[in-house]
């Protein structure tokens, strides 16, 4: 049984005070969902996404985070975003706006990046939208949305995977386990019982176009190893994904939020910035610098404040800079 929570909407509190509305005006002339949410509309205001699957060939890239006021993710005794976001004392609604706004997201996605480190630091994580009225949403729309998304659980080292989390072992969660081709056989020796998959290995980029990825039985899950060269070749991801049907892809790993920027992919951010100082070194992009002549820009599309100290913000990101001048 997949957990709920019930988000009652007097307990959330978001307060728009500032909005592009000459970039969300042109969001919504590209987004293929003409169907609006309630809930949404009237606690955080009208949300689109593009729909760039034929354009660009690849999903529509979201990154999920939230950070303290001094940019860490977490604390370094307990790196879970949730205790991050619940220790803020100022914040009247205790990280529930912050959770419900991962839900909303979720909601519109095919897919969600986790990392290995997530499944460690979040022992309660599972990828799916928890409130029930948002989830009756996405039900709503069966001819683009699947029930649950899956969940793309990308990491060099699968003997290192909590086998007993919720992730991994809840037949219902349909997973994309990613992993380099030399650790094939590490699956087969830890995979728990639940945990009953499709192992396929792709060798040169060619070749995952002969392979036929859809299949009926979305509680199977699919594991997939990748060279171990360039690891994860994201050429390969990509066609992975379109495969899938995967048309957009919510990024809840803060390390794969940089690598997806590292390879220009990653088109928008949706950052908390809750009001604790936290220090230490648990940082997003800790080892994934950028020069700066390579660094992403960010121009931001909206901001609510809950309470007096939460700032919530979307950001669409840039990086050719000669299109700033």
């Amino acid at each position: 049984m997949l957990k709920t929570y019930l988000f009652h909407e007097e307990n959330l509190r978001m307060t728009k005070i500032y909005e592009n509305r000459s970039v969300t005006r042109a969001v919504e002339k590209r987004s293929s969902i003409k169907k609006t949410s309630m809930k949404i509309d009237k606690n955080y205001g009208k949300l689109n996404f593009p729909d760039i699957s034929n354009e660009e060939s690849r999903p529509y890239f979201t990154g999920s985070i939230i950070l303290s006021m001094d940019g860490r993710m977490g604390f370094e005794n307990d790196p879970s975003s949730r205790t991050l976001a619940r220790s803020n004392g100022f914040d009247p609604t205790e990280g529930l706006t912050d959770l419900w706004m991962v839900n909303v997201l979720r909601t519109f996605s095919d897919a969600i990046i986790l990392g290995g480190a997530t499944l460690h630091a979040e022992p309660d994580f599972t990828g799916h939208v928890y409130d029930p009225d948002l989830q009756q949403y996405r039900l709503g729309m069966p001819e683009r949305f699947k029930p649950i998304p899956w969940n793309v659980l990308i990491t060099r080292r699968p003997e290192k995977l909590p086998w007993d989390h919720p992730v991994l072992d809840t037949p219902e969660i349909p997973v994309l386990l990613v992993i380099p081709s030399d650790k094939a056989e590490e699956i087969s020796l830890g995979a728990g019982k639940h945990f009953c998959y499709q192992r396929l290995k792709i060798e040169e980029k060619s070749d995952i176009m002969k392979v036929e990825l859809l299949h009926d039985n979305m509680e199977a899950h699919l594991v997939v190893a990748l060279p171990e060269i360039d690891f994860p070749d994201w050429t390969l991801m990509m066609e992975l994904m379109n495969r899938l049907g995967i048309k957009q892809v919510t990024v809840e790993s803060p390390y794969y939020i940089y690598e997806l920027m590292k390879n220009k992919m990653l088109d928008e951010v949706f950052a908390t910035q809750t009001g604790v100082y936290v220090g230490g070194n648990v940082m997003p992009g800790i080892k994934q610098g950028f020069s700066t002549a390579t660094a992403p820009l960010s121009n931001l599309v909206s901001i609510h404040l809950t309470g007096s100290n939460v700032l919530m913000t979307r950001q669409l990101l840039h990086y050719d800079r000669s299109k700033t001048k």
